[in-house]
């Protein structure tokens, strides 16, 4: 079965963030055209109008999915001076930072974790981590600690207004 033929059975049995976070995978490692996916199916064809082959993992396309359902403005790989680059910058004052064991499980890379975020609060930022049990399984946990960052940061404009709407989005959807 090819990866564009997988995509297609997958569309009918996963949320549709999973399915994003399958296509964003599946674009990122070269192992499918947009083309070859485009018309099988409408929620295929919206599933790859969200898809950005920028996300470096499942969990960072489950977090933008987040982002978008919560209608806050972010950056997909930001660049901050004296920080690196980040996952998420959450309208411009919030990182927000996806974890797998992978890349994040090992001491040191712990330890370079808190130093980044540490230097993140020193340039004026907020600094949010979460790992994969959070994001997978405590959807609104994330959502709400993402919403209340932007909304107690000092910086943010706007964030009592974007956060109200995020705020009733969290309310009126059930997270699993």
């Amino acid at each position: 079965m090819s990866p564009a033929e997988a995509i297609t059975q997958a569309a009918s049995c996963i949320p549709f963030g999973e399915l994003v976070a399958a296509i964003d995978s599946a674009l990122r490692q070269d192992l499918v055209q947009a083309g070859q996916l485009a018309g099988r199916s409408t929620t295929i064809d919206r599933a790859l109008a969200m898809a950005d082959a920028r996300a470096e993992s499942g969990l960072e396309s489950l977090i933008r999915m987040l982002l978008v359902e919560l209608g806050l403005g972010f950056r997909l790989q930001a660049v901050i001076t004296g920080v690196g680059r980040v996952d998420f910058l959450v309208e411009e004052r919030v990182v927000v930072e996806a974890d797998g064991d992978e890349f994040h499980g090992s001491a040191p890379a712990r330890a370079r974790d808190r130093i980044r975020d540490a230097a993140a609060v020193a340039a004026g930022y907020s600094a949010l981590r979460f790992d994969y049990a959070q994001i997978v399984f405590q959807r609104e946990l994330v959502a709400r600690a993402i919403v209340n960052a932007v909304r107690i940061h000092r910086g943010v404009k706007g964030a009592g207004r974007r956060t109200r709407s995020g705020q009733k989005r969290i309310d009126v959807r059930r997270f699993s």
